[in-house]
């Protein structure tokens, strides 16, 4: 779910999924402030593009820039709700008396980032080989504890002060890609998208919340973090600097 997105900013996100061979749906929900070249773009590479508007409190002057972290920490989080309400949504019959919402068309859903995710091979092959009955939910973790990286410990301590003690321990879960099974996400994103309404604090950012989420009872069952062998995801932070650019 993005704004103010220009072509450069999404390409090679957009044209590693393309060239992977991955043959699922490719959604990027897109607002009014996306580069009407990156659009184009994204629909010669076959995305689905359904469009969102932010509620009235996303709108305002404060939030016009996206360095604004306080912009951020409010978008982070309100973009789930555009993601629930699309795969809620009916699309049809089955046989003469069921609606069909879009979530049953899916087996696996991925969620990422865009500025830092390339692909390089088809994920959905990953998710078949690893879903199971038991194990239904994937995140790329960060490799160290939560206490030891200054802004996961502020966004986690923000989320739930009363938690820091045990959450500090638990290894850094990156809510710029998970992935699993397609109902436990929607799942997933209806649990962060009700702690974005409990919490006021906009400082609690999206990965805070994820944190949380993945060792929620009725999610922790099901959770896993994959070894780096298993070739689930790499992450890291290569020379990231302080503009939107690829990396």
């Amino acid at each position: 779910v993005v704004k103010n997105c220009d072509w450069p900013y999404l390409r090679n996100y957009a044209i590693s999924l393309s060239k992977c061979g991955f043959e699922g749906d490719k959604v990027l929900f897109v607002d009014a402030s996306v580069d009407p070249l990156a659009i184009k773009k994204l629909k010669d590479l076959g995305f689905i593009l359904p469009e969102y508007a932010p509620p009235s409190e996303l709108t305002g002057k404060q939030f016009n820039s996206w360095e604004d972290a306080l912009a951020w920490g409010w978008f982070g989080r309100w973009r789930f709700k555009p993601v629930i309400d699309w795969l809620e949504s009916p699309i049809g019959k089955i046989g003469e008396m069921s609606i069909c919402k879009r979530i049953q068309k899916y087996r696996n859903i991925v969620w990422c980032d865009v500025r830092d995710v390339m692909f390089q091979t088809d994920p959905s092959e990953w998710l078949a080989a690893n879903v199971t009955a038991d194990v239904k939910l994937f995140d790329a973790a960060e490799g160290g504890p939560i206490k030891d990286q200054a802004f996961n410990a502020n966004w986690v301590r923000r989320t739930s002060p009363k938690d820091w003690e045990w959450m500090k321990e638990e290894e850094i879960c990156c809510s710029g890609t998970f992935a699993g099974e397609a109902q436990i996400m929607l799942d997933v994103f209806k649990q962060m998208y009700q702690l974005h309404l409990d919490i006021t604090d906009p400082a609690a950012f999206d990965q805070g919340l994820w944190n949380f989420t993945a060792r929620m009872p009725q999610f922790k069952k099901y959770f896993r973090i994959p070894k780096m062998k298993e070739g689930f995801c790499a992450t890291g932070w290569p020379s990231k600097a302080s503009t939107f650019m690829p990396y």
